[in-house]
């Protein structure tokens, strides 16, 4: 039998995948082994060939920590799922150090540490590769709302009403699509899984280009 072991980790607190597939049957067989980390890759001449690993528990106080029970997994590939490093973006501090636009709660900070005006952001750019879709959306949801709050104090824009904004992307041949774009979008990717050989709710679309295509048809 062949193993993957696909792990994410974050503090610690993580699991494996494992996908085994039996050559004979060419069937997987899949389970998620909770409370894991990672200790070290082991590996020879040809190539990886194991991954132990340290079984975790919590600890009391919101962290965990090792049991010194160890498990040796042999697989033939290992995935990284931990995030990833920003890029610098022209015209914005940046932190080198962890990655990050400097913030404060997603306004924009100049490097002596007062605020950029009009300028915010939010999910990794603004706190690092951490948390998952729930950590996003709260994230999301702390930059509005101080949006909001300096609403009255930005710089009104030449041209306000919402079409500008559609004439300058299209000026400067930005592919982009709307609100009506994106329902297409949904229900051509419902479509497909009605028409699809097993019963499914949809069938993502993956391309970017095939969105978009989609989406603006």
């Amino acid at each position: 039998d062949h193993l993957v072991a696909l792990g994410a980790h974050h503090g610690g607190c993580g699991g494996i995948f494992v996908d085994r597939l039996a050559p004979r049957a060419q069937r997987h067989q899949k389970a998620a082994d909770l409370a894991r980390r990672g200790i070290a890759f082991e590996q020879d001449f040809k190539g990886l060939f194991g991954l132990r690993t340290e079984v975790t528990e919590l600890d009391g106080t919101g962290n965990v920590r090792g049991t010194g029970e160890f498990i040796d997994w042999p697989v033939q590939a290992v995935y990284r799922a931990i995030g990833y490093y920003s890029d610098n973006l022209s015209g914005l501090p940046f932190d080198q150090v962890h990655g990050v636009v400097p913030n404060d709660g997603g306004r924009v900070l100049e490097i002596d540490g007062t605020p950029l005006p009009g300028a915010y952001v939010t999910g990794w750019i603004k706190r690092g590769p951490v948390g998952l879709i729930g950590h996003t959306k709260s994230d999301a949801a702390e930059t509005i709302r101080l949006l909001l709050e300096d609403l009255d104090t930005l710089q009104a824009p030449e041209h306000s009403e919402r079409e500008a904004f559609d004439r300058y992307l299209d000026s400067q041949g930005v592919d982009y699509t709307t609100w009506e774009g994106w329902v297409k979008l949904d229900e051509h990717e419902r479509a497909l899984g009605e028409a699809h050989e097993v019963d499914r709710e949809r069938v993502k679309v993956v391309s970017r280009d095939e969105m978009v295509k989609v989406a603006r048809s």
